[in-house]
């Protein structure tokens, strides 16, 4: 953020200048954060979100029916002896 600094004015117009900058400042720096609120709505829409989901689901069942085979496996082979 600009900090300002005391500033001596000679003539209105230069205080009109300044204001008018800082309200386009201000405006910038208001849209800057709705558009970072409208990413992070988009980021935890469930479209967004479901991809994430599937992967995961994914995984957990993998490891268990790795699990699940390894498991069966074993019992298979300690049974036989």
């Amino acid at each position: 953020m600009t900090k300002m600094k005391n500033k001596q004015y000679t003539s209105y117009e230069e205080i009109d200048r300044d204001l008018k900058m800082l309200k386009l400042q201000k405006e910038i720096h208001y849209q800057k954060l709705l558009q970072k609120g409208e990413d992070i709505k988009q980021s935890l829409h469930f479209t967004s979100i479901l991809p994430d989901i599937a992967i995961g689901a994914i995984d957990i069942f993998s490891q268990s029916a790795k699990g699940a085979i390894v498991g069966f496996l074993l019992r298979k082979i300690f049974r036989r002896k």
